[in-house]
């Protein structure tokens, strides 16, 4: 934990009561995932595979048997790959095997994890909130990085599913959505 100071006894705890309500989640998409080798902490993939969140005493009994078997079934990959080479046929069958159980293990995780914080990039985010994979209720604010390489259609899609949300769109006035105004002098409502 921080300290702020010896006499600051109350920015500690007022720190250390805001701190936990920070529970962030970083989702990709399965191929970010092979693309991206090194990925965050707080990466959803890191967490599910956690002792923290494996040895949980808020997971249900048949959910643990469920991480087990996801478990199991990397490692067995894993040592598989490492006798030799896999055939097509064994890839499929492990392809099939395994998004079947990610998807049941995202949504343990979602509901057993809480997240108040999710990370993920805005067409991914459609996908995963239109699959229904997540628990995600009303978050406060939802933060849309490259808001240049999201379409109208998506953000309508978005909005309705977070209708009282904030949302932030990141992006230099090049690179912003045709449905935002460049110049942000001609729009009225904006808080800055």
């Amino acid at each position: 934990m921080k300290t702020f100071g010896a006499h600051n006894s109350s920015y500690q705890s007022l720190y250390f009561s805001n701190a936990q309500k920070v529970c962030p989640v970083r989702i990709y998409s399965t191929a970010a995932k092979y693309k991206k080798k090194n990925q965050s902490n707080y990466c959803e993939s890191k967490l599910k595979l956690s002792k923290e969140f494996t040895s949980s005493d808020k997971l249900l009994r048949k959910d643990a048997d469920v991480l087990a078997k996801y478990k199991n079934l990397i490692s067995g990959i894993i040592e598989e790959r490492k006798l030799g080479p896999l055939t097509f046929s064994r890839i499929y069958e492990y392809k099939i095997s395994l998004s079947r159980l990610e998807k049941k293990t995202s949504r343990i995780f979602m509901r057993t994890y809480k997240p108040n914080v999710c990370i993920m990039t805005a067409h991914y985010a459609i996908k995963y909130f239109k699959e229904g994979y997540s628990d995600c209720r009303d978050p406060d604010v939802v933060i849309i990085d490259e808001g240049g390489q999201m379409s109208l259609l998506n953000f309508i899609f978005l909005a309705a599913r977070f209708p009282n949300s904030k949302f932030v769109i990141f992006g230099d006035t090049k690179q912003l959505s045709p449905y935002i105004q460049w110049n942000m002098l001609l729009m009225k409502n904006i808080i800055f």
